[in-house]
């Protein structure tokens, strides 16, 4: 009667722990994809909000009537100082910007202090963000990072706004603003959460070119591979596995303003730490619940047989 008793409460508490474990550890899983969704939004909220802020500065530069007359008509010294004079407030004003630019497709131009000079080896033509910014028009185009060699003697990691420029005269595009920002700024937003002890954001634009990666020198050169175009349409969670064996697991989420995809990375095996915590509680918990088990079994067990 104890082996009875003792066999039918153990193999109901043994299916209990099997659900329990199960439940938990989908739990988890759940829990972290969650989490680490919220975090990427809050990420892409931040940088959603500097994006925002430097398309209003770019709105500034493009109703000013000097600019035009400067790039369309028969500009003057007047209209240069105060154009240059706009440029030089906003970029003291912001440290975070590197470059203002008019490019003007008549070949006139003017950028930061108006001694900074075209550098004539950049071609700018060739260049993949400044096609895809003349095509887009007068519609706002962010590129993903890139080393910027616009100014003569100047080479920077930037990302850079652009939005063409509207004759007046004419009512056509033929001219481009250009403004670069500091890549460190959208380095330290992506640095600024974190993600267990290992876990990373990184940034892809809508071509899986990289925009921002903490190892991004490792994956250009291909020491290093990451998943670039297989989280443009991820919805959910996506399991890999990197070149040493470590599984992690991406969680994309796809920014409606800058048409980024920011990544939020976890290492599989930081869950796995906390999923071995929490099987070692349910066994603990289980080995007392046997003890108990049995010491009932016994005392219903004689309590029955002693009588008869």
């Amino acid at each position: 009667m104890i082996a009875y008793f003792s066999s039918l409460i153990l193999l109901t508490l043994m299916i209990f722990m099997f659900f329990s474990i199960r439940y938990t550890k989908d739990n988890m899983t759940e829990n972290s994809e969650e989490n680490s969704r919220m975090l990427v939004e809050q990420v892409n909220l931040n940088i959603q909000n500097y994006v925002e802020y430097m398309e209003s500065i770019s709105q500034v530069v493009i109703n000013n009537r000097d600019m035009k007359e400067y790039l369309f008509g028969e500009s003057n010294r007047e209209v240069t100082a105060n154009l240059i004079e706009q440029f030089q407030t906003l970029l003291k004003a912001r440290k975070d910007i590197f470059n203002i630019a008019i490019i003007g497709y008549n070949g006139k131009y003017l950028i930061n202090d108006g001694k900074s000079k075209l550098n004539p080896g950049a071609y700018l033509d060739r260049k993949e963000w400044y096609q895809e910014a003349k095509e887009a028009g007068t519609d706002i185009m962010i590129s993903s990072s890139h080393v910027q060699n616009m100014v003569q003697g100047e080479y920077r990691w930037v990302v850079t706004l652009s939005r063409g420029i509207t004759n007046p005269h004419t009512n056509k595009v033929e001219g481009i603003l250009i403004i670069d920002m500091n890549y460190d700024l959208i380095k330290d937003l992506c640095e600024s959460i974190r993600l267990g002890n290992k876990g990373y954001v990184y940034i892809v634009d809508k071509q899986g070119e990289i925009v921002y990666h903490p190892q991004q020198q490792l994956i250009l050169s291909g020491v290093k591979q990451e998943l670039l175009k297989e989280v443009l349409n991820g919805r959910s969670s996506i399991r890999s596995q990197n070149e040493y064996g470590e599984e992690k697991m991406y969680t994309p989420f796809l920014s409606p303003k800058t048409k980024w995809t920011l990544v939020g990375v976890v290492y599989t095996s930081e869950l796995v730490k906390n999923d071995q915590a929490v099987r070692l509680m349910y066994f603990a918990t289980a080995s007392l619940l046997i003890v108990f088990t049995i010491i009932i079994a016994f005392v219903i067990s004689n309590n029955i047989a002693k009588p008869i």
